[in-house]
C-alpha cells in the first residue's frame, strides 16, 4: 500500500479501500476455500464470516 501510495506522485488517491480489498480478498478466498476443500461453513468458520456473507463475497469474485 505504501508503494502505491508512493507512486503517486502527487496524484489524489481514491477508492483505495475498494482496490486493496479486491486486490487481497479474492486470493485470501481462494486460498481458504482450497485449504477447506471447498466446504463453505468451514471456510466461514476459518474466516470469521457467517456463510451467506462467504457465499455473497465468493459470487462476487466468480469463486462459487
Amino acid at each position: 500500500m505504501q508503494s502505491y501510495l508512493n507512486d503517486l506522485d502527487g496524484h489524489e488517491a481514491k477508492d483505495l479501500y475498494e482496490l486493496f480489498l479486491l486486490e487481497f480478498e479474492k486470493p485470501m478466498f481462494e486460498v481458504v476455500m482450497q485449504h477447506a476443500r471447498g466446504n463453505i461453513t468451514k471456510a466461514s468458520r476459518m474466516l470469521g464470516l457467517n456463510r451467506a456473507t462467504l457465499r455473497s463475497r465468493l459470487r462476487k469474485y466468480g469463486l462459487e
